[in-house]
């Protein structure tokens, strides 16, 4: 699902091959072989390669404080069961309600930022993601809107103070729910909802989607709209990407500033949220335990004053 280790991985702690042992697919086998993926930007959660008679896996522990952050892990399930059967994430092999997974080993690459500018990327992000927004089947309902609400619960629960404006930032969410859902076009469909270039790898021919915890039938768009950001597309871009995927309305591009709006809310959220679960170091490059959740909190918000 992710590439090899590197040398310096970090020592496997005992209890995550005393865990390995108590899977049915790998109770019976007499000898595992398992190492952390010090490569993985996984703020939620901790991944491992595990190597067993000559197949490779990849071994994933949820994070306890899923719950506080809206995930379920029955939708999770869901959606990456699906996905898997439309050829787009790996194939899940075990899953539990804790959070616990083995899923088959993807070997690829996470983009780089410059890897989003190529016109070819683009193709193939869009179809990428109207293969998986086709998928109807997903019964868990996991639009941004409600993931927000969520998340406005749980800071409420760990007592968290939120933004003066809150009141304002709620109004202007409901009033774009609702105009998508006057839009004659729109059409729900599984959303992955967290589509930032360490949640997708590349083999060079395919790409395959991971982490499906804020996924389920939405709105569609937001996947765009993460696109428009991860990517830090310029406005040709944006309307290549739209135009790419199949809308070419001249009131598409406004609509797409609007769900990239959502985006912020989401992450100003989850961010403000993490932050009173596990405080905030001074890291801020999003790849260690010592990440500033409050900082990038505080930045979305900010964000939601100018978008």
């Amino acid at each position: 699902m992710t590439n090899p280790p590197n040398t310096t991985a970090t020592p496997v702690p005992n209890e995550v091959f005393e865990l390995a042992k108590r899977i049915p697919l790998f109770a019976p086998l007499s000898e595992l072989h398992i190492s952390t993926l010090s490569d993985v930007v996984s703020l939620n959660n901790t991944n491992y390669r595990v190597e067993a008679e000559g197949e490779t896996y990849l071994l994933r522990i949820g994070a306890e404080s899923s719950r506080l952050l809206g995930i379920r892990r029955e939708e999770e399930i869901e959606a990456s069961k699906a996905t898997a059967e439309a050829g787009i994430a790996p194939k899940v092999l075990y899953a539990d309600p804790t959070g616990v997974m083995v899923l088959s080993f993807f070997e690829g690459t996470h983009w780089k930022p410059e890897a989003f500018h190529e016109p070819a990327n683009i193709v193939r992000l869009c179809e990428t993601l109207r293969r998986l927004h086709a998928i109807q089947t997903v019964k868990a309902q996991g639009s941004e809107y409600r993931r927000i609400e969520r998340l406005q619960e749980s800071a409420a629960m760990l007592g968290l103070e939120l933004p003066s404006r809150i009141d304002q930032y709620n109004a202007k969410l409901a009033h774009i729910e609702q105009e998508r859902l006057n839009d004659p076009r729109y059409k729900p469909g599984l959303a992955h909802n967290d589509f930032w270039a360490n949640n997708f790898l590349d083999d060079g021919t395919n790409l395959c989607l991971v982490d499906w915890e804020f996924s389920g039938t939405g709105d569609t768009l937001t996947d765009l709209a993460t696109t428009a950001i991860a990517g830090n597309y310029s406005e040709a871009e944006q309307v290549a990407l739209l135009t790419t995927y199949g809308l070419t309305e001249p009131s598409d591009l406004d609509t797409l500033q609007k769900m990239k709006w959502v985006v912020a809310f989401f992450e100003a959220m989850w961010a403000l949220v993490m932050h009173g679960i596990r405080g905030s170091g001074a890291d801020t490059s999003g790849a260690g335990s010592d990440y500033n959740y409050w900082n990038y909190a505080q930045k979305m918000f900010e964000r939601l004053d100018v978008l």
